[in-house]
């Protein structure tokens, strides 16, 4: 009786512990693709202004964006 008991508690231990690894790996990705999704509206936001931009702005954009990275 004593080693189902120990049987019982080394399984129920293990179904908690891979419930707890599946539930933040799921998590971790549904996070991961959420940034994914953040930075690609960026992107196209970043895309969309400038291409809005007239063609000196533009420069004077990309001139920035180089100092401002040195």
């Amino acid at each position: 009786m004593t080693s189902f008991k120990f049987v019982a508690i080394f399984v129920a231990i293990s179904l908690i512990w891979y419930v707890f690894i599946v539930v933040f790996f799921v998590k971790g990705l549904s996070g991961l693709n959420e940034a994914r999704e953040t930075f690609l509206d960026a992107a196209t936001t970043q895309s969309k202004l400038i291409t809005r931009l007239p063609k000196n702005r533009l420069d004077k954009y990309l001139e920035d964006i180089e100092r401002l990275s040195d």
